[in-house]
């Protein structure tokens, strides 16, 4: 038996790949508030970012054209709600008025940000429909 195919992310229920989610999102949170947002950008944002895209894009243990639907349009609701979270960041730091230029959101906090909306949203429809197996 290959080891790989034994821990394969596709072969965990939808319930193993939320703990997942949320361990990745702890884990993420944890980092960010112990070593500051400096350290967050060297690498570090990067694998989080990549532990959530295998988690989304990995096969469910249920696939099927509904569940690939729901992932499409989670995606597509998380990429406007990133988008406007991102914007709504920066128009704040236009109404306060500050004096020094605004801190703008990498692209790998809008990404995270974005997937992790995603995973939240296609989780919720999954347990709404009671294909969450």
């Amino acid at each position: 038996m290959n080891l790989l195919h034994t821990f394969s992310v596709g072969k965990w229920p939808a319930t193993g790949k939320l703990v997942a989610v949320a361990a990745v999102t702890v884990a993420a949170a944890i980092h960010l508030l112990n070593t500051g947002y400096e350290d967050w950008s060297s690498g570090a944002d990067t694998a989080y970012v990549l532990a959530l895209l295998v988690l989304f894009f990995s096969k469910d243990k249920v696939e099927d054209e509904r569940a690939l639907d729901l992932k499409l349009r989670a995606l597509a609701t998380a990429a406007f709600g990133g988008w406007l979270m991102a914007s709504l960041h920066r128009l704040g730091f236009y109404f306060l008025q500050r004096p020094e230029a605004p801190s703008t959101l990498s692209a790998f906090d809008v990404l995270f940000l974005i997937l992790l909306i995603a995973h939240i949203q296609y989780h919720a429809q999954r347990h709404l429909d009671g294909t969450d197996r």
